[in-house]
C-alpha cells in the first residue's frame, strides 16, 4: 500500500467534493499528515463558513467527516528539524508536509503547486485539482 500525506488543501477538498481527484488517491494508500493538519482544516472550514461559501450544516459535516477520516498524525519532534532547513523556500506549515513525506518516503498530495516547484525538496509531489 503506498504511503501518501495529505496537506490540508487536500484533505478540504477531500471533505468538501465528492468528485474530488483525492477520493481516489486516497483510496490507494495509507494517510498521515503533520498534527498541525487538523488546526488548519478547521480553520479552513471556518473562513468558508463565515464568508458563506460553506453552509452551517455543510460546515459542521465536513467536521465530523474529517474526524472519522484515518489519518496518521505525527507530532513536530520527528519533523521539526526539516521543517528547519526548508525555512529558505517553504512556510513551516508547508515545509511539515514536505518533511514528512520526505521521512517515510511518501508522496505529498495538495492542491498547490506553488509548494509543488519549491526547490530543495526531495519527495515526490501530485498536484490535483
Amino acid at each position: 500500500m503506498q504511503q501518501l500525506v495529505l496537506d490540508a488543501s487536500s484533505v478540504v477538498g477531500l471533505l468538501l467534493d465528492p468528485d474530488a481527484e483525492e477520493h481516489a488517491i486516497a483510496s490507494r494508500g495509507s494517510l498521515h499528515a503533520p498534527s498541525i493538519v487538523p488546526y488548519e482544516v478547521s480553520n479552513v472550514l471556518r473562513r468558508l463558513q463565515g464568508a458563506g461559501k460553506l453552509a452551517d450544516r455543510d460546515a459542521e459535516q465536513a467536521f465530523a467527516d474529517y474526524a472519522a477520516l484515518d489519518i496518521e498524525l505525527w507530532p513536530w519532534p520527528t519533523l521539526g528539524e526539516r521543517v528547519w532547513q526548508l525555512r529558505g523556500n517553504l512556510s513551516s506549515y508547508d515545509a511539515a508536509y514536505v518533511a514528512l513525506a520526505e521521512r517515510i518516503d511518501a508522496t505529498l498530495v495538495t492542491r498547490d503547486a506553488r509548494l509543488a516547484r519549491a526547490p530543495g525538496t526531495t519527495c515526490a509531489i501530485t498536484v490535483v485539482a
